[in-house]
């Protein structure tokens, strides 16, 4: 199952991590791969692509970024909306994808689970409008669902699902905040 949140934050907090996450103070750090994962999966739609990333949080090392206490309170607005309580967050960790001349648009990077574990789950958080689609797939990599990044918008989902992003080609930026949690009940 794969819950779409739309336009659940205030617009002011939506503005304002948008506003900072593309702050030349951000700090970005370059990152050869979109996942570690590779299930060796042969489609001629899969090509990963480079990033930069901005690890927020760390569940072995803690708060890596000033910005954590910012970026949190979406989670705490996800464990509002949706009832559920957050035992334990195991990262967070804010992408920024650009254009890459090789991407078409059926393409798609590395097809990878955040984690395999019944109770951990992952919220992605779309920062901004652009195109490069978040696409989901069963366990024999058939497209289920694919969701367009829109700004506030926020997709739900067990972090065993399959999933794979997409390089932006029709904007210039793509950005996105993946927080991977363990919840009490599930």
């Amino acid at each position: 199952m794969i819950k779409v949140l739309n336009n659940f934050l205030p617009k002011a907090l939506q503005d304002d991590i948008e506003s900072k996450m593309l702050d030349t103070a951000f700090g970005w750090y370059y990152s050869p791969e979109t996942a570690d994962e590779d299930f060796s999966h042969t489609d001629n739609n899969v090509m990963d692509s480079y990033q930069f990333t901005h690890t927020v949080y760390f569940y072995d090392t803690g708060v890596n970024s000033d910005y954590y206490i910012l970026i949190k309170k979406i989670l705490n607005h996800v464990e509002k909306i949706e009832d559920i309580k957050v035992k334990k967050i195991l990262r967070i960790k804010a992408n920024f994808t650009v254009p890459n001349i090789n991407f078409k648009l059926n393409n798609y990077t590395r097809i990878h689970k955040d984690e395999h574990e019944k109770n951990d789950y992952t919220f992605l958080y779309y920062v901004n409008d652009s195109d490069g689609d978040t696409r989901f797939f069963d366990d024999k990599f058939k497209l289920i669902n694919s969701i367009k990044p829109k700004k506030g918008t926020g997709a739900l989902f067990k972090s065993k699902t399959l999933h794979s992003g997409s390089c932006p080609i029709n904007h210039d930026k793509r950005l996105v905040i993946n927080f991977v949690f363990e919840v009490e009940n599930d």
